[in-house]
């Protein structure tokens, strides 16, 4: 069995969506799955390859960060072209799923990002399994998973992700639920955040709005 993983980031093998798929990767090829690595932006012309390449695999797994609560643009063209490219070539059955790598804590944020993987699969007559999402994914830092301490879980739970992939089966909605605990306590990432945001306010010395646009702000 063979598996083309699709990386959506365009910073390749230094994104977060590398770091996940990597170790996805790993859990695959111990339940002989066979994968192969493909960046989409830096396949952007070669798209006739990469539908011959589709032809050749069983299964297909997108691992993509999510901008703004959907896909990026290249992506979204991407598989435009595929579905384009695949109406003129001979189709067969493929599974696929996707992985989002989402900067929210809350699940639901990939939901449409999600419906537009799902109807791409169905225009494509691919077998879609289902989608999970990794809150908080940016904390990752493009750094190994085995880096990083707080991975753990989310380790375990790609482990039984790959289960699923290498079964071609639908995601469970065991490895679903387990998916919507984000990477790091809610409270903790807020404060984070919240410290970045006082550092660079302070780097371009400016003044430190929580509501910057609100009109009493704005006449400061």
């Amino acid at each position: 069995m063979q598996a083309l993983i699709l990386i959506g980031s365009p910073k390749a093998n230094k994104s977060n969506s590398f770091s996940i798929a990597e170790y996805l990767s790993i859990k695959l090829q111990r339940k002989e799955v066979r994968c192969h690595f493909q960046n989409i932006l830096a396949n952007y012309t070669k798209i006739s390859d990469i539908v011959r390449f589709i032809g050749n695999v069983d299964i297909v797994v997108l691992v993509t960060p999510l901008y703004s609560c959907a896909l990026p643009g290249h992506v979204t063209y991407f598989m435009e072209r595929i579905y384009m490219e695949l109406e003129q070539s001979s189709k067969r059955e493929i599974a696929t799923f996707m992985i989002v790598n989402s900067a929210f804590s809350e699940h639901y944020q990939s939901d449409i990002a999600s419906e537009i993987f799902k109807n791409w699969s169905d225009m494509c007559d691919f077998n879609y399994h289902g989608t999970v999402a990794i809150g908080m994914g940016q904390a990752l830092k493009g750094i190994s998973l085995h880096k990083r301490l707080f991975t753990l879980r989310l380790r375990r739970n790609l482990t039984l992700l790959a289960n699923d992939i290498s079964k071609g089966e639908s995601i469970s909605s065991f490895i679903f639920d387990r998916f919507k605990d984000p990477l790091l306590p809610v409270w903790f990432y807020k404060r984070i955040a919240e410290l970045q945001v006082k550092h660079k306010f302070k780097k371009y010395n400016t003044k430190p709005f929580i509501k910057p646009y609100m009109r009493k702000n704005i006449n400061d």
